[in-house]
């Protein structure tokens, strides 16, 4: 194709693009009208505005600052709800280790062959009971010997010291009598010791655990056994901060939970604090009490561990109050019909109310609703309340529009020619032209 034919052909594309915009977009339409470059629009309806109503719009008009010709001013539609003071409950969180009452572990104190073992895991055992025994035939010999050497020294010194008496001794044969017999009694003691460590005896109260041996087996000296726990109550063992230093004491009932079984909850008490803050972590130890009658819960088990504390009281209002800016979070208060911006900090969140720090009191009311468009020091109408022009004029009040209906108003009226033409009507009419009566919308 020729160049020629292909220019034409754009060029009548661009005049179809620049007619199409003329006609669809007011920008061009306006821009050509100003330039007088196109005639401009035929006029625009009369105003069917009646007569009362375009009184109420110019008093509107008179005190709305900023708002456009022909429009009154609107207060714009809120939700509020009350501002009520509520404590915030400090809570600690630690995670600890539960440790029995008292726990032991038997150990053979000498080598041998065990040959008694007198109960099985998970007996109750008490203190003084027999849980097992070694070996003990040459102890026994041991002490037998040791026993008649005593006796046999002791009624040596008896008669030795009737003889003295008829001064038929002298002094260095009364001492050695006496030492001989002491001597023989202490040889005696040790093999009643070397018997008596041939039996290991319960030192506690307790439920014995997994026996760690067997019948027959040889043993060596500080071989472990046996253990024997008592858990009748647990002592819970955690750390929490070095700020709750003052703030925890012993008495305070503390909720558990063991991290196996997060649905059971008990509560016991702390007994303990630590002397000294690990300076590694910045914590300190505490230890607390938990009852345990029927034996369900174990030693070394892990304990969730949860502390509360009464704090300070703070402002309470609803989540949806809340907003946030470059400066921080902020409400709007509203009082007496005229909104204003608070800065706050949020101190707690639960799940009905925030807990806020900053210049609010209970009773005051806040904006839960309604927020977009909100200035300090903005007219707001509530809803559920009439607007202040019905009340004042005691006509019936409308329902208030809620946040995001639309402020249009339909009205249908009569013009006349003798009515005066409104400024937008009088800048397109042209000298002659007649009024006819009409119906129109006239919106606020």
């Amino acid at each position: 194709m020729a160049f020629w034919k292909q220019a034409i052909g754009a060029v009548l594309v661009l005049c179809l693009i620049a007619a199409a915009a003329v006609v669809l977009l007011p920008g061009p339409r306006l821009y050509l009208e100003a330039q007088g470059l196109l005639a401009p629009a035929a006029a625009a309806p009369a105003s069917s505005e009646p007569a009362a109503a375009k009184g109420a719009n110019k008093a509107a008009n008179a005190g709305g600052s900023g708002q456009s010709a022909g429009r009154p001013q609107r207060s714009s539609v809120v939700v509020l709800a009350p501002v009520s003071a509520a404590i915030a409950n400090e809570r600690v969180a630690a995670l600890g280790v539960a440790l029995a009452a008292n726990s032991v572990t038997l150990v053979a104190a000498a080598s041998g062959q065990l040959v008694v073992l007198q109960v099985k895991s998970g007996d109750k055992v008490h203190a003084g009971d027999v849980v097992a025994q070694l070996d003990s035939d040459a102890e026994q010999i041991a002490y037998d010997s040791a026993k008649v050497a005593a006796d046999d020294a002791r009624l040596t010194l008896q008669r030795n010291t009737q003889l003295n008496d008829t001064k038929l001794l002298i002094a260095s044969q009364m001492q050695a009598f006496d030492l001989a017999a002491k001597m023989a009694d202490l040889n005696l003691r040790g093999a009643e010791l070397d018997l008596k460590n041939r039996t290991l005896i319960a030192p506690i109260d307790g439920t014995v655990g997994i026996l760690l041996t067997s019948v027959g087996a040889e043993v060596t000296a500080q071989a472990p056994i046996a253990s024997i726990v008592d858990d009748s109550h647990l002592t819970i063992r955690f750390a929490v901060p070095e700020r709750m230093l003052g703030a925890i004491k012993p008495g305070d009932i503390v909720t558990l939970s063991p991290v196996s079984r997060p649905q059971d909850q008990f509560d016991g008490v702390v007994t303990a604090l630590d002397n000294r803050v690990d300076s590694a972590t910045g914590t300190f130890k505490v230890e607390a009490t938990l009852p345990n009658p029927n034996g369900t819960l174990r030693d070394g088990m892990s304990f969730a561990v949860s502390l509360a504390f009464p704090g300070e009281t703070f402002a309470a209002i609803p989540p949806l109050a809340v907003q946030w800016g470059s400066a921080g979070s902020y409400v709007w208060r509203v009082t007496d019909h005229l909104a204003s911006r608070v800065d706050i900090r949020i101190v707690q969140r639960n799940s009905e109310a925030v807990l806020v720090a900053g210049a609010l009191n209970a009773g005051d009311m806040v904006v839960t609703e309604g927020l977009d468009g909100l200035k300090d020091g903005a007219k707001v109408q509530v809803f559920g309340e009439p607007t202040p022009d019905l009340a004042a004029s005691g006509a019936a009040p409308t329902a208030p529009q809620t946040p995001g209906q639309t402020s249009g108003q339909t009205a249908t009226a009569t013009a006349t020619g003798d009515q005066p033409l409104p400024a937008q009507d009088k800048a397109h009419s042209k000298p002659g032209d007649k009024t006819a009566p009409a119906t129109g919308t006239a919106g606020n």
